[in-house]
């Protein structure tokens, strides 16, 4: 420790982030992609209290918007572009970054009438459960909670060694178009409490390589599917090249006709 001190624990977990010191102690390197954009996050005031329990995300050829609700009030920003744009944003001053950010949810694009007319088909053929649902109109933002990091996807070869575990950002990374990164933590939590329960059930060491690879074994599985699909949902809406955009814009109205798809989507998120 910084003032002399040395701790000793059965097992260390290292949950300190992405440039996790713990990871790189124990010489654990993860494999990793730049996608050379970044993200603004902040806090946002809404300008008409709702219930608000709708998650708003819009793609626009150059960037991402995603509107996670915290409360009736209160939203949560996650805005994704390329480096330029960002450093352009936090140049802002919160009225006009509030101005900015209107625009941008409202603004209107030069739409591909062929996937029009063809996901007009789709729907009349398959009916819709789509509801309307009005853009969200931002008020303000709290201060000091604009920032940005850099956007990357990541995952170690391994998770566990001795008397060590990683979890969370520590062991993956992943891009947050989906929302899945505090999920995937949480699961890593849950399943390492279940391997350390199982453990002194037993009477062993938790800090014992046996137990700790279970873990490893089991979150390596599910992580690792997760990441794929948003690392392919992230170049699936990277372009605008007509056949992609048919087969994303298919997809998305298939998915919203069939109440089957949304639930396996939904528990499987929620797993």
């Amino acid at each position: 420790m910084n003032d002399g001190r040395t701790l000793r624990a059965g097992l260390l977990v290292g949950a300190d982030g992405a440039n996790s010191m713990v990871r790189q102690a124990v010489g654990i390197r993860p494999a990793s992609h730049d996608y050379r954009e970044k993200a603004v996050v902040a806090t946002l005031k809404l300008a008409d209290a709702r219930e608000s329990t709708v998650a708003w995300q819009r793609f626009l050829p150059r960037e991402t918007i995603a509107l996670l609700p915290l409360n009736a009030d209160w939203l949560s920003l996650v805005w994704m572009s390329n480096p330029d744009r960002v450093a352009e944003l936090l140049d802002l001053n919160e009225t006009e970054f509030v101005e900015e950010l209107n625009e941008t949810l409202n603004k209107e694009l030069k739409e591909n009438s062929f996937v029009n007319k063809v996901n007009k088909w789709l729907v009349d053929c398959l009916g819709s459960s789509r509801y309307p649902c009005d853009i969200p109109l931002i008020e303000g933002v709290a201060s000091g909670t604009r920032a940005s990091f850099p956007l990357a996807v990541s995952h170690s070869n391994r998770y566990v060694a001795p008397r060590v575990a990683l979890v969370g950002d520590a062991a993956h990374r992943v891009h947050p178009l989906a929302g899945q990164g505090a999920n995937l933590g949480f699961g890593d939590a849950a399943s390492l409490a279940g391997c350390l329960e199982k453990a002194f059930s037993l009477g062993a060491d938790p800090g014992d390589m046996s137990h700790l690879s279970d873990y490893e074994t089991d979150r390596q599985r599910r992580n690792l599917s997760v990441l794929a699909v948003c690392h392919g949902l992230h170049a699936l809406y990277s372009t605008q090249v007509t056949p992609v955009v048919l087969a994303r814009s298919l997809g998305l109205n298939l998915t919203d006709c069939s109440s089957v798809i949304k639930r396996f989507i939904i528990q499987q998120a929620s797993n």
